[in-house]
């Protein structure tokens, strides 16, 4: 979905958020909740090496790389 938000400008979404993911968007508005993930290698890894990785992951599933943006005419989108 592109939308033109002003005369030079325009914002493409992936997507409108599923019924179930609106419910998690509106409910975390008022109950935020963090989270972090730790691992541990067996092996050095070095920043450049996890880097690269990271962004072999988004490349392949461009949703680790969206955020959603609550328009006013389409609601709730990635």
């Amino acid at each position: 979905v592109t939308r033109t938000t002003t005369a030079t400008a325009t914002t493409t979404y992936l997507r409108a958020l599923g019924p179930l993911e609106r419910f998690f968007w509106r409910y975390t508005e008022r109950n935020p909740a963090h989270f972090l993930l730790a691992a541990e290698f067996d092996i050095a890894l070095d920043a450049q090496r996890v880097r690269d990785a990271l962004d072999a992951a988004q490349r392949r599933h461009p949703m680790l790389s969206a955020h959603v943006e609550d328009d006013r005419h389409l609601g709730p989108a990635f």
